[in-house]
């Protein structure tokens, strides 16, 4: 059908389009997936739609679509220590309401935005969907430029918010202020700070999808070993339970099984062994009623265990 990118097994595909270079500041792009917000990370627009719309487009070569509201996110200020980009959203989603920002635009401002790396700010585009946002705004920088590999021409270096712009409503943080968070069982928006769940007891962790499947996350983690399975070498291993190791389907610089393995060993991580067909089993994370998870995921609906 002429098409001329094909990815079998190179990565999740949110993490795939920015980093293979797909989309650059200043494009817009609709794709057939909730969390296509993701983009907006490198100061693109982009939403996700169904699969009419994108027919539509396919055939067409246009779509209509309101120009969203826009609410105003400023966080100034240094994060304490192990707070981290998923925590802010996370907040962001508490306060808002898992509807709060429905067909809104979410634009992100501020010294703290300014200080992220691009796959902290990854992260919260990719989850502004979980408020109902229909996109998310980051001003692309010399970070951006240098993760995308291009040089901002004037047009991306003009997309920042107007000074004189109308904002439906602007919400400000003091990065300071925040704390570790989880969103508890089983809303988006059901958060609460870890402090408060101290003693909870947890069997299993996963660590990865396309909100935190990156190399950045991996390292914060701290851990030991980790293990993404492999159908030949790791066909023995049992499936059931995780005991101590750590297991991941990595969502960033999946572009080969010896990378995998060279990437992880280098922020720290042992015992590695790399995956040639995803099963969903090799998620090793049990269905069963009394396993308590703790995952690093889009969501936390009932069944829906990764996003």
């Amino acid at each position: 059908y002429g098409m001329k990118n094909v990815h079998r097994s190179d990565g999740i595909c949110h993490q795939l389009m920015t980093e293979a270079g797909y989309v650059k500041p200043g494009n817009i792009v609709f794709g057939t997936d909730s969390h296509t917000t993701t983009y907006g990370c490198v100061g693109a627009f982009s939403s996700g739609i169904g699969y009419t719309e994108m027919a539509s487009i396919l055939g067409t070569g246009t779509m209509w679509i309101k120009v969203p509201e826009t609410i105003k996110v400023v966080i100034e200020g240094e994060l304490p220590a192990n707070v981290m980009s998923k925590d802010i959203i996370l907040r962001l989603i508490g306060d808002l309401g898992a509807d709060g920002a429905t067909y809104r635009a979410l634009e992100f401002s501020g010294s703290t935005i300014e200080n992220m790396t691009v796959a902290s700010r990854m992260t919260m585009s990719n989850m502004a969907i979980e408020a109902g946002a229909k996109c998310a705004l980051f001003t692309p920088d010399e970070k951006t430029a240098e993760y995308c590999e291009i040089e901002l021409n004037d047009f991306q270096k003009s997309l920042v918010g107007d000074e004189d712009a109308t904002y439906m409503k602007t919400i400000t943080y003091r990065a300071e202020d925040f704390v570790p968070v989880m969103a508890c069982p089983s809303q988006v928006d059901k958060i609460r700070n870890v402090s408060e769940l101290e003693g909870t007891e947890i069997d299993q962790v996963f660590i990865g999808s396309c909100t935190n499947g990156r190399l950045e996350d991996l390292k914060a983690a701290d851990g030991k070993k980790i293990f993404a399975y492999h159908l030949n070498d790791c066909e023995d291993l049992p499936l059931g339970s995780c005991g101590d190791d750590k297991r991941l389907w990595p969502g960033e610089g999946v572009v080969d099984h010896a990378g995998i393995a060279a990437a992880l060993k280098e922020i720290g991580f042992d015992g590695v062994c790399t995956i040639e067909e995803f099963r969903p089993e090799y998620y090793a994370m049990s269905h069963e009623d009394n396993v308590k998870k703790a995952a690093e995921v889009t969501r936390d609906f009932v069944q829906k265990y990764f996003g």
